[in-house]
């Protein structure tokens, strides 16, 4: 972003200058739409931690995730015109065919000078060396278990009694169960706070 044409220049709005265009809209949507869902997330480990309801978190919440969600929409819409019409029209589609069997036929030569997005991260090499490492080490995941002390065919283990040394009466139980008593001051279906503000 911001779209090019196949100068670099923005003058000339052909098919590339398009597709860039389609491509920033789709990055654009997509840090939205993860940037309000993240909001909404937040809003609602505040309701769900505290020990009150917030009506105004959980109307904040449900804004920000109507607005991840049309954030999506847009994301994919834009994805689907760029995948269903504009690469199906017979002369691109022709070319991505001929490049995707080439780069079949090269082995992934040409993806390879070209670059690929989803490409084998350098990374990659080194954690697949660390799992056949384990994979040699442990014979199954029970002993990687049993190497830091926990045996889990172990009926008896220490670590699964379970020791309660004040255990709540049935009491103390319902008395967790029970609701506040409202007051009858209370305006509204929803207490005081009736509206998103």
């Amino acid at each position: 972003c911001p779209p090019k044409n196949i100068l670099g220049g923005q003058e000339v709005k052909g098919p590339i200058y398009r597709w860039a265009e389609g491509y920033c809209a789709v990055d654009i949507s997509s840090i939205i739409s993860f940037l309000a869902a993240t909001a909404a997330f937040l809003q609602f480990a505040v309701v769900n931690c505290a020990d009150t309801l917030q009506l105004n978190v959980i109307c904040g919440a449900a804004i920000a995730g109507v607005t991840a969600a049309g954030a999506s929409v847009a994301q994919t819409a834009t994805g689907l015109n760029l995948a269903c019409d504009e690469f199906q029209k017979p002369a691109l589609k022709g070319a991505l065919e001929v490049g995707r069997s080439l780069d079949l036929q090269t082995d992934g030569a040409l993806s390879a000078i070209l670059g690929r997005r989803l490409g084998d991260m350098a990374g990659d090499a080194g954690a697949e060396a660390e799992v056949a490492a384990l994979k040699k080490r442990f014979a199954s995941p029970e002993d990687v278990w049993r190497s830091i002390g926990m045996d889990l065919d172990d009926a008896h283990a220490s670590w699964r009694e379970v020791h309660i040394s004040n255990p709540p009466s049935p009491s103390d139980v319902l008395g967790m169960l029970e609701e506040d008593k409202q007051s009858d001051d209370i305006v509204g279906l929803f207490g005081a706070s009736q509206t998103c503000s």
